[in-house]
């Protein structure tokens, strides 16, 4: 259910962007980037200084992962049985935000711009874990929000077709529900240095 809130909030946001670039004449382009999950947006120019960046992303992950114990006996010698685990874990995100561009210096190859990002990603992950006749498994589910400033540079490749780049410090808040396990909440906060990866935009 916030899932699809959070879609459809993002959906009215881009066209009421979208429609105000109209409205003023801005140019408006598709960005695709990894950051680090693929992520797709509009970015639509309202003046030539300003601009707005509304986008979603949507990743899947699954890792596997098998460990052996050794234990010691009571003489702190190593226990010949060993003892080995499995943990299995799915996770998918679904993120949305809005970013705000200040262009400071736009030449017709170069620009370099700054600005903030707001995000809101919702976390699910399944985890099972295998222990000689245990097999304990549980869902988390999660939000987390984050802002974080940028700084950000963009090349022309063609005539609608450019480039870019960003980096900037960012600061997340997420907050995470157990089930079937034995901690029921978890809270976590970070910050630092962040960047986007390499992006494409094309305008049209």
């Amino acid at each position: 259910m916030k899932n699809t809130a959070a879609l459809t909030f993002t959906g009215l946001l881009v066209l009421c962007t979208w429609a105000m670039a109209q409205e003023t004449g801005g140019k408006v382009g598709i960005n695709m980037r990894v950051d680090p999950a693929p992520r797709v947006g509009l970015t639509l120019h309202l003046s030539r200084a300003f601009a707005l960046r509304p986008y979603v992303g949507f990743s899947m992950s699954g890792e596997e992962a098998e460990n052996e114990f050794i234990p010691r006996n009571q003489e702190g010698l190593p226990d010949p049985r060993v003892i080995s685990s499995n943990r299995k874990e799915d996770s998918s995100r679904i993120t949305a935000g809005l970013g705000l561009l200040y262009y400071f210096q736009t030449g017709r190859n170069v620009s370099v711009y700054t600005g903030a990002n707001f995000s809101y990603t919702r976390d699910t992950v399944d985890v099972e874990v295998t222990l000689r006749n245990e097999n304990p498994s549980w869902k988390d589910r999660g939000e987390i929000f984050g802002l974080n400033t940028l700084l950000g540079l963009q090349c022309r490749l063609l005539d609608n077709l450019g480039i870019f780049g960003e980096v900037g410090l960012g600061y997340s808040s997420a907050s995470y529900e157990h089930e079937n396990a034995t901690e029921a909440t978890r809270k976590t906060s970070r910050w630092g240095l962040t960047n986007s990866g390499i992006g494409l935009i094309f305008y049209f």
